[in-house]
């Protein structure tokens, strides 16, 4: 673990930005970390690992069926990948089936089927994923302009913008504030190119 030298956030050894301020953190952290472990900065650098995993939904521009989509974030680059998981809103389903218990029995299994699924995708190959399916596609953070996460009639929602195009999605997992702390991973890799609204 290191800390940010300007708030004294706690963060992973591989940030490149503080989670909580945004700062840019020094390669001081890198130099600590390679003589800890005998890794060279050079090799901390070209390890690239998922951060984030986010699983969203809707209509991508200029198609017209929607779908649903998994966006790896890495500490290199963005993984566009075709699927992800179905949040088909069993608490509702089980609400109108059994009433309160339904409802939190329904709540249960769909929050037990998406952290299957994140656990899964946790282990997958950054390569496999890549070339697992001919529609998904990566943006190096280098072309990213900037991320907003938002919400739009209490629906959170990822916005990316690019300088080819822009996509927006609704998040799939729609429950409490995990979409804040997916912003903040995010931030401690992109920086202050990652907005929250």
């Amino acid at each position: 673990m290191v800390y940010c030298t300007q708030c004294g956030e706690k963060l992973d050894d591989l940030a490149l930005f503080c989670s909580q301020c945004g700062k840019k953190l020094e390669n001081s952290n890198l130099d600590s970390q390679s003589s800890v472990s005998n890794i060279s900065n050079e090799e901390i650098m070209d390890t690239e690992e998922i951060v984030e995993i986010i699983y969203v939904q809707g209509r991508e521009e200029g198609k017209i069926a929607g779908s649903r989509k998994t966006f790896f974030f890495t500490t290199k680059k963005l993984i566009v990948a075709k699927g992800g998981v179905y949040t088909v809103g069993l608490d509702g389903i089980g609400m109108g089936a059994g009433g309160l218990i339904g409802h939190k029995v329904g709540g249960k299994i769909e929050k037990s089927h998406v952290e299957k699924t994140r656990t899964r995708d946790q282990q997958l190959d950054i390569s496999e994923i890549v070339n697992s399916d001919p529609e998904n596609y990566t943006i190096p953070y280098s072309e990213i302009e900037n991320i907003e996460i938002f919400k739009k009639l209490w629906v959170p929602r990822i916005k990316i913008v690019t300088y080819e195009k822009t996509i927006e999605f609704e998040f799939a997992e729609r429950k409490g504030d995990k979409y804040k702390k997916q912003a903040k991973s995010l931030i401690s890799v992109l920086g202050d190119k990652v907005t929250l609204k």
